[in-house]
């Protein structure tokens, strides 16, 4: 630190007394982190702070203080809990920073009495359901205007106005326009459209401040209703002991709310760690056993020399463990798909897609879904439909809408997929549209078809079973790739879903 900066620092410390021995004193880096404890005890009546924490972790009054980047700071009649109040003094070094707290309580002990008596004389404590006293109640406080709606526009103003009153308004009758409470302080124009005085809640404003002839007022609004009247209640807040605890006051809600963040943030991730290992166990530990019934089944199934001797019923029977099977797996399949999305831990590969050479794979996997119901499937896809994409995952999206049209349209329908292009003035547009002659969704359905958390659980036309995670998972895969996703329905008439890419 150079001579004429600790020259600087040791005058302001001698004129404020600051190196008595009941003062305390921090030393900071400009970030506020704590470097070192120079006399600093316990008396305070707050955990001590530990070196390498920052202040704002000791007390919230320093929230948004550092990085310090003032010479001097004195942030005065700090009251740090109940009946204790401190001065803090922030003073800037060469590199570091000297936070010195003054204790004050003893001093505002003293004025307590005087100001009690002041209070006392100017409140009068009366019965609040009466519109009268409640307005007397409020024109006994202390540096307050007090306002009654008039109308909309108009407020009238109640009892003797405060001394302030005058610097701001030229008023020649005891009617107030809202225009001129705006204009006046426009802090109150927005907090008007907050203000729902049917709703019977009393509403407090922010503090705002507005400078007049070289001086700064703070000021803070609230409202008051009771049956027959409505009152906007201006008061004007003493600098030193008001704004400074609401301040505080302020920053201690934004810490306390911080830390509950921090708690549910931890206790999001333990639930993730518990999710996938709950997802890891479902995904390896029971999706073979089924895969293994559904093996056995099918080899079974194909041999004549066990299905021949079977009973009708009994072959019923193993046609609906098998169905079942296949269902289970199938749910297994789509939670752990919707899991890796939903952690973002299945991430896309991009590259070039070819739409037909899509299709013709779906087409080829559906084949006997649309052979089992007559169902037509029409592909009508433009020359050279290609797009960015990560093949599989986009698969699995075409694929989930397609076995959707199947399952919702009934025997000898139709479903066509579309594939066109379109330019518009900024960019050209491709449109992937999948159309089908089903049974289409009710309207009360369609706002939260794909949300993640609604599912859908309604049958096929032929009893059809699904997961309900189809439509979630596919608006995730269209998500990661910046696609969007509509649809379009009517009951009865069929739905259409619109991809654009």
């Amino acid at each position: 630190m150079s001579s004429n900066r600790l020259g600087v620092l040791q005058k302001y410390v001698d004129e404020h007394g600051l190196d008595q021995k009941n003062n305390n004193t921090v030393l900071t880096d400009f970030s506020g982190k704590i470097i070192s404890l120079a006399g600093f005890s316990y008396d305070l009546g707050l955990v001590k702070p530990l070196k390498g924490s920052n202040l704002t972790d000791f007390h919230p009054v320093f929230e948004g203080i550092f990085p310090f980047q003032d010479k001097l700071l004195l942030i005065p009649n700090v009251e740090i809990q109940p009946e204790v109040f401190w001065d803090i003094h922030i003073l800037q070094g060469n590199k570091l920073c000297w936070v010195i707290f003054e204790e004050k309580t003893k001093i505002i002990n003293l004025l307590r009495p005087q100001l009690q008596k002041r209070n006392q004389q100017n409140f009068r404590q009366e019965n609040e359901n009466n519109a009268d006293s409640l307005a007397a109640q409020a024109i006994g406080l202390l540096d307050i205007l007090v306002l009654k709606q008039r109308s909309e526009e108009e407020w009238d103003i109640i009892g003797e106005t405060p001394y302030w009153f005058s610097e701001f308004f030229i008023i020649e009758s005891c009617i107030i326009c809202r225009d001129d409470l705006s204009n006046t302080f426009p802090f109150l124009d927005s907090f008007f459209d907050e203000t729902d005085f049917e709703a019977g809640k009393d509403l407090y404003s922010g503090i705002w401040s507005e400078a007049k002839n070289g001086i700064e007022y703070h000021f803070r609004a609230n409202t008051k209703s009771n049956q027959d009247f409505n009152f906007l209640i201006i008061k004007k807040l003493h600098p030193e002991h008001e704004v400074n605890k609401e301040l505080i006051q302020h920053a201690r809600d934004h810490v306390l709310a911080y830390e509950e963040l921090k708690k549910s943030a931890s206790l999001s991730l333990e639930l993730n760690k518990v999710k996938e290992q709950f997802i890891s166990i479902i995904s390896h530990d029971l999706r073979s056993p089924f895969i293994s019934i559904i093996s056995a089944l099918d080899y079974l199934f194909e041999d004549p020399n066990f299905t021949k001797p079977l009973e009708e019923e009994h072959r019923e029977f193993l046609d609906y463990i098998l169905d079942d099977s296949k269902r289970v797996l199938d749910y297994l399949e789509k939670l752990l798909d919707w899991s890796r999305l939903d952690t973002g831990k299945l991430q896309p590969v991009i590259q070039m897609v070819n739409f037909n050479d899509l299709m013709n794979l779906s087409q080829a996997q559906f084949e006997q879904r649309l052979k089992d119901k007559g169902i037509t499937l029409k592909v009508e896809v433009e020359d050279n439909f290609e797009f960015e994409a990560d093949t599989t995952l986009f698969s699995q999206v075409i694929n989930n809408l397609i076995g959707n049209a199947i399952k919702f349209t009934p025997r000898d329908g139709c479903i066509t997929v579309k594939a066109t292009k379109f330019k518009t003035k900024a960019r050209t547009v491709k449109e992937i549209r999948i159309i089908d002659s089903g049974i289409g969704i009710p309207s009360e359905k369609l706002d939260g078809l794909f949300k993640e958390y609604e599912k859908h659980y309604t049958y096929g036309t032929e009893g059809e079973k699904g997961s309900g995670f189809g439509l979630s998972i596919t608006k995730k895969i269209l998500d990661v790739h910046n696609f969007s996703i509509s649809c379009i329905s009517e009951l009865e008439k069929g739905s259409e879903f619109i991809i654009v890419l």
